[in-house]
């Protein structure tokens, strides 16, 4: 089953081509609602796909929906009342909590690049986001803004950061709302992270060793008890690293190294414990199977054991689980729970909670809404790709015939499908950028 899968997948991927973004269905973020642990908006290589019930069934938000195509990724969150929010090439995009229409809520973040997105641990009414825009000249406008309705409207928090900083990622610290860090890269592609203690009106760099554009710099978390603990990972083209800073960003300690793509950084909400886990893109990167999985320490010593060796693309750890991304042709799934409060007993097993053909179609969202017009017309060739029917019918909640056995491939030449996709509009900057770091950038998952 799994070799007729791959060849049916391949088929399609091949008849999709630039019509979609071509790339291998994999699942990238998990984001849990606060205020509701079942509530679940998980985004992947063709979309988000959202679960109101704990994983028992999920549906589909196509890209177009929320705003963006082709190889972006888009930073997300999802605030105390389950709005989402989307940080994509052309600003901010906010959504109602069952995925059908998502706008741009504040025009002041419109066609600003935002680059990052969090929402505050202590207080989910509260968004903070990143926006780094090209300015020509390899110059950016790298901005600070914070929202304290959920998203509507948004203030900018101090001043700009300097014109040859490009900004990647922010986390506030939990125990200090003002103690602020921006990870980045600044002149020669140094990799940076800023500091503010007074909430963006002053600012303070430090200079993250051996990064740079081909090793840019991610901040994973700030402790949630030490506003001065900050962990950053170091995303290169083949060794990722695990730095850690005690003192704000005076100095750091590489605690982990391995060959691969660290795809997934999780702290437990106490801070005591912390997994990183090392994955597959399908993007041609070199992984070593001996650094492929996940990892666990205390934070106490941080010495890692590798507590599974499948892959691990995305983590999020929440006061209930740890959630994984996996792959469903090698572990069986492609988002797996672990429900023990600690990983220190030695190898995990996952409870499956998603897998591809568990996509049960487009969201249902009244007629005219944006998901409904937009994701139903695309909705047959994705229920084909992932497995999920062979004759996908109108977009309905079902989907058709979920059975076991792969989709026909197309005869070559025939592609007859539908594309699932549009080009992707990058403002023209963007290519001053080289393509590996764009494609990377996104590989970020709390």
């Amino acid at each position: 089953m799994k070799r007729g899968y791959l060849v049916g997948l391949a088929a399609l991927l091949q008849c999709l081509g630039a019509s979609a973004n071509g790339r291998f269905p994999l699942a990238q973020q998990l984001v849990v609602a606060p205020k509701d642990p079942n509530s679940l908006a998980l985004r992947s290589t063709f979309g988000l796909v959202l679960s109101k019930d704990g994983g028992k069934n999920w549906h589909w938000v196509c890209e177009q929906a929320i705003g963006y195509s082709g190889v972006e990724d888009p930073a997300l969150g999802v605030t105390q009342g389950g709005a989402l929010i989307a940080g994509i090439f052309d600003g901010l995009r906010r959504g109602d909590p069952k995925g059908c229409d998502f706008t741009f809520p504040d025009p002041q973040l419109k066609d600003r690049y935002a680059v990052d997105v969090t929402v505050d641990k202590t207080d989910p009414r509260i968004v903070y986001v990143l926006t780094s825009t090209g300015k020509g000249g390899g110059n950016f406008e790298t901005l600070l803004w914070r929202s304290s309705d959920e998203g509507v409207t948004f203030n900018q928090l101090g001043s700009a950061l300097p014109e040859a900083f490009l900004g990647l990622t922010l986390d506030p610290a939990p125990s200090d709302p003002n103690r602020i860090y921006v990870s980045g890269l600044g002149s020669g592609s140094a990799g940076l992270l800023y500091a503010t203690n007074d909430a963006g009106q002053s600012w303070q760099s430090f200079t993250v060793p051996s990064a740079d554009i081909q090793n840019s710099p991610f901040i994973g978390a700030v402790s949630p008890t030490d506003p001065l603990r900050v962990y950053l990972r170091i995303a290169g083209s083949q060794t990722n690293r695990l730095l850690l800073t005690d003192d704000g960003g005076q100095s750091f300690t590489e605690i982990f190294a391995g060959t691969g793509r660290m795809l997934g950084f999780a702290l437990s909400p106490s801070g005591d414990e912390v997994t990183i886990g090392y994955g597959d893109p399908k993007g041609g990167a070199v992984v070593d199977p001996q650094t492929l999985g996940l990892w666990h320490a205390k934070t106490s010593d941080h010495v890692f054991t590798r507590v599974h060796e499948g892959p691990v693309n995305c983590l999020t750890w929440t006061s209930q689980s740890l959630y994984v991304c996996g792959s469903q042709f090698e572990q069986g799934f492609e988002l797996g729970r672990v429900d023990a409060p600690s990983l220190g007993g030695g190898s995990v097993d996952f409870t499956p909670v998603f897998r591809l053909d568990d996509v049960q179609g487009p969201a249902p969202c009244p007629s005219g809404s944006g998901t409904e017009s937009l994701c139903t017309s695309a909705w047959p060739a994705l229920c084909e790709l992932l497995g999920r029917c062979t004759d996908a019918g109108s977009g309905g909640a079902d989907g058709g015939d979920a059975g076991p056995d792969a989709p026909p491939a197309p005869e070559p030449g025939d592609c007859n499908c539908i594309a699932v996709g549009r080009r992707v509009r990058l403002p023209s900057w963007i290519f001053a950028i080289p393509l590996a770091f764009l494609l990377g950038r996104r590989r970020r998952h709390r």
